[in-house]
């Protein structure tokens, strides 16, 4: 393995450390968010495409939501399609914005957000509908 393709690896790593991090901390809250909280549904495609409640997004556009949701004490509920796959550069790049905006993260596994995955790794069912 090169240089590069080390320090890349490193990176991701990090990343992925510092989203579980965040997902232990968030989970607890997230999942138990109550109907009228914010919500952010950050859904990313397998072809890197961003998708926020719906709609495609591009970074700035997620950056300036993530600051509104977290001044309204808000949460974010994420779903990867292929999560098992290698991590796209634009997967990354929104765990680095998370990460960035430190907000309660809940992982889903379906992408209509109907569960939640727990601290244990198992899916639950969300309280709440999506």
């Amino acid at each position: 393995m090169s240089v590069a393709g080390a320090a890349e690896q490193n990176v991701r790593v990090f990343m992925l450390r510092l989203l579980f991090v965040f997902f232990i901390i968030g989970v607890a809250m997230a999942s138990q968010a109550s109907a009228a909280e914010n919500i952010l549904k950050v859904r990313v495609a397998s072809s890197g495409a961003v998708n926020l409640n719906g709609r495609s997004v591009d970074r700035t556009t997620l950056e300036t939501e993530l600051r509104k949701a977290k001044a309204s004490k808000g949460v974010v509920w994420y779903y990867r399609e292929n999560p098992g796959g290698e991590p796209t550069p634009q997967v990354l790049e929104v765990f680095e914005i998370l990460v960035k905006h430190e907000m309660p993260i809940s992982i889903s596994s379906k992408p209509d957000f109907s569960d939640y995955i727990d601290e244990n790794g198992y899916s639950k069912p969300r309280k709440q509908k999506p």
